[in-house]
């Protein structure tokens, strides 16, 4: 995806937002609020999972292994 779509998708969130804001009653709002931020810290956790995985295994192949000799 180009760096023009990526604009896009950014203002029409943004944008989606504001309009959900004016429209939906409070309660409404905190439920989608709470969805939202537990989807986003899901993906969060997820990406901070696959980097400490990754970076054990580069901690193995590049530094453990070398120093048993295997």
């Amino acid at each position: 995806m180009e760096i023009g779509g990526v604009a896009l998708i950014m203002l029409a969130m943004i944008v989606g937002s504001i309009i959900l804001e004016m429209v939906l009653p409070l309660p409404v709002k905190q439920t989608v609020g709470k969805a939202i931020c537990w989807g986003m810290m899901g993906v969060t956790m997820t990406f901070l999972t696959l980097a400490t995985v990754g970076l054990g295994v580069v901690l193995v192949q590049n530094v453990i292994r070398p120093m048993l000799g295997i």
